[in-house]
């Protein structure tokens, strides 16, 4: 059996020599990279939020147990190709290998592969969340981008005039014929393949009769057909979400976050200082509606899990996950082991009430590991 520890969301702003997450064990570990990590970066991008530390806080991933990031996601461009560069290469310092990121289009959209347990696990990042000029392209340094259209549903009846419209959302076609073709050749060279995506909306952006999950994600992993791949590790709305086995295939919808310093540092201290309508303020020149504060106490709630990968008559999959839940402190923005009982079981129920709304078919078991308790995922086929 093969054991793969997944994290979702990770910001180092200070490099933690002494940060212990008392991860359970685990052959693999891979996580989300969101901040720019650089000493000399460009100018910061025309965008709400800039993410920055410096080069040393590479270290701290590595220490984490990661052997391979994402740079998928809507920060690894916030200052430039300079900012990239460097994230890049104090990464690959710190003993990392990266995906979904680089200099090109191809650069961004080649896997890697490693040998782990006796299997071949080959990993991709990619990213639903895609700030103009952050995609990369054959000429462009930047993020393997899945661009997403917008569709307006609105009231029409008159029954409920000033009702907000409905949004309904898509993966561009050509955008997802090309991941496709990328997990097909990756499918052919591994015994498992494991894609990082970051997508969803995060809570100030949702409105309740939207639901959890915007309209593009499910269809996204329905499209891709035979080529799915075996795991989906999902982030971006910094809240844990819930998960299923979308024939055949794990899809955790949203990991949170375990470690956001950028959290414990403004949001913690002051969050109207990221108030949307304060654009002005924070460099960006394009304007924003006035939405509330980004904080939602949600945001305190972390988690990590691991998978376990079982080959069963030559086809190796994942037949559970286990989730252990994390509170994340408010002054450091560190993630902390949830031992308290009632702090563990609100943040577990974040994910087993969704995780029961998307899928009938998995059952759930509670369980403690030394003294900490954590929740089993299990399709119901393979209990």
């Amino acid at each position: 059996m093969l054991k793969l520890l997944c994290m979702g969301d990770l910001a180092f702003v200070e490099n933690h020599t002494s940060y212990d997450p008392q991860f359970p064990a685990a052959d693999l570990g891979t996580g989300n990279v969101e901040i720019v990590i650089s000493d000399t970066p460009g100018p910061p991008g025309e965008k709400l939020v800039h993410l920055l530390a410096g080069e040393t806080t590479a270290e701290a991933y590595s220490r984490l147990g990661l052997d391979v990031v994402t740079l998928a996601n809507n920060h690894t461009l916030d200052y430039g190709p300079e900012g990239l560069t460097t994230t890049i290469e104090a990464l690959q310092r710190s003993g990392l290998q990266i995906v979904g990121a680089g200099a090109n289009a191809r650069e961004a959209r080649t896997p890697v592969i490693i040998n782990s347990g006796g299997l071949t696990v080959g990993f991709i990042g990619i990213t639903c969340v895609v700030p103009p000029g952050s995609a990369a392209t054959r000429v462009r340094p930047g993020t393997w981008a899945i661009r997403i259209r917008s569709y307006l549903e609105t009231e029409t009846s008159n029954e409920q005039p000033g009702a907000a419209p409905f949004v309904h959302t898509l993966a561009e076609a050509a955008d997802v014929e090309q991941l496709r073709a990328e997990l097909s050749a990756l499918r052919d060279q591994v015994d498992i393949s494991v894609m990082h995506v970051h997508w969803g909306v995060p809570p100030p952006w949702q409105t309740p009769f939207q639901g959890r999950l915007a309209t593009y994600q499910r269809q996204l992993i329905s499209d891709l057909n035979e080529t799915r791949p075996d795991v989906v590790i999902g982030h971006h709305p910094h809240v844990v979400q819930g998960m299923e086995w979308f024939a055949g295939t794990l899809v955790m919808y949203s990991l949170g976050h375990l470690v956001f310093q950028p959290w414990g540092r403004t949001f913690a201290t002051s969050p109207d200082d990221l108030i949307l309508n304060k654009a002005e303020q924070m460099g960006a020149a394009t304007l924003h509606p006035p939405y509330e504060s980004l904080e939602d106490d949600r945001n305190w709630d972390g988690c990590a899990c691991v998978i376990d990968i079982e080959t069963t008559d030559g086809k190796s999959q994942a037949v559970a996950c286990h989730i252990y839940p994390y509170e994340i402190d408010k002054q450091s923005g560190l993630g902390i082991p949830a031992v308290d009982a009632k702090r563990a079981s609100s943040i577990l129920d974040q994910i087993i009430q969704h995780t029961q709304l998307l899928s009938p078919d998995i059952v759930i078991t509670p369980g403690v590991d030394q003294k900490r308790p954590y929740a089993t995922f299990r399709h119901r086929e393979r209990s």
